[in-house]
């Protein structure tokens, strides 16, 4: 594949990931700019609280009505997932600018390299590029079916999840047809920023890959006796690489830094929840469905964390097994200088607290189940 083909399939991605933004903001981020673009948070930051307090409603209906908790758990988790939806969703469109800018690297990172790297290089944002594939999909599959599914609960059941305020309940069609549209908005909101992430997630993974193979293909070229401008062309890629990612990371952590705080805290309150709801009725279909989409993101979530940090420590283990100890010494420098920074490995954090890792995917899943157990033991 010829390297304008596959600049132009990341373009295709960047360019569905627009239509999507166009879609939430009705058409402002086409039309908005300078001074009048932070415009374009205006309807998700309407049309998110009122699907919130739609739930309310509906919630207050239920116990009003003198129903059990279970006729209104669902409401409930919808209200919490789609707070973490919109703020999720304001904050990347205010960020628009600086995500931008880190799109625009990995892009240069299709041709900004020597020839000699070329295979290396592509190998790994051609893997990139499945996987940002694959795991979008399996987010789309699994939020789109959780969508249909309240939509079958809620007429099969007759129960409204959504009830907008000073309208009356005898007229539940309305109440659907409007609950389910702001429903799905709320869910193409929700791809907006879970796809900016993974996307830019995976390709700081593919990144990471790719400097541990220049630095095996520095030290093989180093054994071999390959010419010394073969060597210093590689380890100048090497050092630019480690930079740059060093910077856009740092970037991206500040962007998504308040993101991956909401979403820790909601994903906590939705499995809570989820677990105290399912004590009540294990055969419920719905609840399982949506313990699942939880799961999935949670565990997404986690995963991209787990390897970001894995791989960035891989770093400094790569570097120290090399044969930087034989080499010249103004290059000895340059590798211990790396070795030094990379020391400190790369990792999320919410909140800038709390590791964002594969422990605590076990570590919440099993507070949010005990304190669910201790909840229905003592409600």
């Amino acid at each position: 594949m010829s390297r304008n083909k596959k600049v132009n399939k990341f373009d295709q991605i960047i360019k569905i990931m627009e239509i999507s933004k166009k879609i939430s903001s009705f058409g402002l981020s086409a039309k908005c700019e300078g001074k009048s673009r932070p415009l374009i948070i205006l309807f998700p930051a309407i049309f998110g609280p009122l699907t919130v307090v739609c739930a309310a409603c509906a919630i207050k209906g239920t116990i009003e009505s003198g129903e059990n908790i279970e006729a209104s758990g669902a409401a409930t988790l919808l209200a919490i997932g789609v707070f973490q939806a919109t703020i999720k969703t304001v904050s990347v469109l205010l960020q628009e600018k600086k995500i931008d800018f880190i799109l625009r690297w990995i892009r240069n990172l299709y041709s900004n390299h020597k020839n000699e790297s070329n295979s290396l290089f592509n190998g790994h944002m051609e893997r990139a590029e499945k996987n940002v594939y694959l795991f979008v999909r399996i987010f789309l599959y699994s939020f789109g079916s959780a969508f249909f599914i309240l939509l079958i609960y809620m007429n099969l059941k007759g129960k409204l999840l959504l009830a907008f305020p000073y309208l009356s309940t005898n007229y539940f069609n309305t109440h659907t047809i409007g609950g389910s549209l702001l429903l799905f908005y709320d869910v193409i909101n929700l791809a907006i920023s879970e796809s900016t992430m993974i996307l830019i997630g995976i390709y700081l993974i593919a990144t990471l890959n790719i400097l541990s193979d220049l630095i095996f293909s520095l030290n093989e070229k180093f054994q071999s006796g390959s010419d010394k401008q073969s060597n210093n062309s590689i380890l100048q890629q090497i050092v630019i690489l480690h930079i740059e990612i060093l910077s856009k990371f740092r970037e991206f952590c500040n962007i998504f830094d308040v993101v991956f705080a909401i979403q820790l805290f909601s994903s906590v309150l939705l499995l809570l929840f989820n677990f105290y709801l399912l004590m009540y009725s294990l055969t419920d279909f719905l609840y399982i469905c949506l313990i699942g989409c939880i799961f999935c993101q949670l565990a997404l979530f986690c995963l991209f964390g787990q390897k970001i940090h894995e791989k960035s420590e891989r770093i400094f283990i790569d570097l120290y097994l090399t044969k930087w100890y034989e080499m010249d010494v103004k290059d000895q420098k340059i590798l211990l200088l790396i070795m030094k920074m990379s020391q400190k490995t790369l990792g999320l954090k919410a909140g800038g607290i709390y590791a964002i890792d594969s422990s605590m995917f076990v570590q919440v899943t099993k507070m949010c189940f005990s304190y669910a157990t201790i909840l229905y033991t003592f409600l």
